[in-house]
């Protein structure tokens, strides 16, 4: 395997794991489920394990490499292994001993800021997506302070897909550049405003710290954070922080950290740090007291709305909800009912309860919706069978099902499950002339 290196390593415009496992892929001429099949492959062989069928495109899924999950540790471990490369820093994996899963931090999109595509392909280097790109709260670039994109700008083509073949830069679907805005950017971020600042700041300090604020396994000790939090627990105690005790210590997540029962979440760390008036990365490494020493809290002022502790919960409003399900409902593309639900900015537990009835209509029309497709793709590998066996345009070609299916996988965007089943078909028919 060669040896890629890490963009923006030990800045906050680090490369994201995802778009470092494409790019690895791209420089080996294989479509990235390939390279994560081989991947596996090593990993098995690394530990002396049976050879398990994995299929990456069945599998895998861009957010997934993103969280705590199993794969990003094996293709972490995996990549250090052949090329002694750390790529952890590309993933949230050093906070996983101090910080709960991420969830509703993680963007369930690939985004990107086209003109920083087209500054970095300007400056000779290769287009990559950044880690801080995948956070939700962050809607701008911090360095243009342009929107980001999520969708073609030619073809609305979301680039989510896992086995891309083509650069970053460039749309798998109509193989047009990423680096253009259909139209001028509308809205542009105040350079005042820092979107997910201390995030930004997290990410850059991360690979900057001393050894002794890891394990052995490179993840960030707790010692550090349960440190922070019983010197945080021992001054709300004293009279001039009854603020803090009113405002934080009622708090959960925060009770059950110095409890020892969980880890805390992303959220909670971050408000912590906000009303601390310290960085993120101080409040992991115990440092509180050293820090606030001569800084004042903040405790009397508001927190960030994505912040806050203890938000109040949003009351639906039943016919505006019924109404918006509708036309998602009606939509010209089924939607699945999962699908509908995140659109609608609704559960699909509320769904489920509240309309039951346009639920089941939902699911009826999106899976007859998926049948359709399925016996299209079916009719489609027919034809590319019977095409290959008995057409003049395949004469010079082995008339043998393997050869057949290594072609027809090449030259048609169906799977192995539709033209496995049609290949045989036309080779029983063929033997038979």
């Amino acid at each position: 395997m060669f040896d890629i290196p890490l963009m923006g390593e030990g800045t906050g415009s680090v490369e994201a794991l995802p778009s470092y496992l494409h790019r690895c892929a791209y420089h080996h001429a294989v479509p990235t489920t390939k390279f994560l099949e081989y991947l596996h492959r090593e990993c098995n062989r690394l530990h002396d394990h049976k050879q398990n069928y994995f299929k990456a495109s069945q599998t895998v899924s861009m957010r997934s490499l993103l969280t705590y999950g199993e794969y990003p540790r094996i293709y972490v471990k995996v990549i250090k292994h052949l090329t002694g490369r750390n790529v952890a820093p590309a993933t949230f994996l050093p906070l996983m001993a101090v910080v709960s899963q991420p969830q509703v931090e993680i963007c369930r999109s690939a985004r990107w800021c086209p003109e920083c595509f087209k500054s970095i392909r300007d400056l000779g280097s290769e287009p990559y997506i950044k880690l801080v790109w995948h956070l939700s709260e962050v809607t701008h670039c911090p360095h243009h302070h342009t929107p980001l994109l999520e969708a073609c700008p030619h073809c609305g083509a979301d680039q989510n897909a896992v086995g891309r073949r083509l650069p970053l830069d460039v749309c798998h679907k109509c193989e047009r550049s990423l680096s253009e805005r259909a139209v001028a950017p509308v809205e542009i971020s105040p350079s005042w405003v820092h979107q997910a600042g201390d995030l930004l700041r997290l990410l850059t300090h991360i690979p900057h710290r001393s050894a002794d604020c890891f394990n052995a396994s490179g993840l960030i000790k707790p010692e550090g954070l349960e440190r922070s939090i019983n010197d945080f627990s021992i001054r709300c105690a004293e009279p001039e922080f009854d603020a803090a005790y009113e405002y934080c210590w009622t708090n959960k997540d925060v009770r059950k950290q110095v409890w020892g029962c969980q880890s805390i979440s992303l959220r909670t760390l971050r408000a912590l740090a906000h009303l601390t008036n310290v960085d993120i990365i101080d409040l992991l490494s115990g440092n509180l007291l050293n820090r606030t020493k001569t800084m004042r809290y903040l405790w009397r002022q508001p927190v960030p709305e994505p912040l806050a502790l203890n938000r109040s919960r949003d009351k639906h409003d039943h016919g505006k909800c019924f109404q918006r399900l509708t036309e998602l409902a009606r939509s010209e593309t089924p939607l699945s009912l999962k699908e509908v639900a995140r659109r609608a900015g609704l559960s699909i537990g509320y769904v489920n309860y509240r309309f039951p009835v346009l639920k089941q209509q939902i699911v009826a029309r999106y899976e007859k919706h998926m049948e359709q497709l399925a016996l299209e793709k079916h009719h489609r590998a027919m034809q590319a069978a019977l095409r290959y066996f008995n057409s003049s345009q395949y004469e010079k070609h082995p008339k043998s099902r393997k050869q057949a299916l290594k072609h027809l996988l090449g030259e048609t965007d169906l799977t192995k499950l539709y033209l496995k089943p049609a290949i045989e078909s036309a080779y029983q028919k063929y033997q038979q002339q």
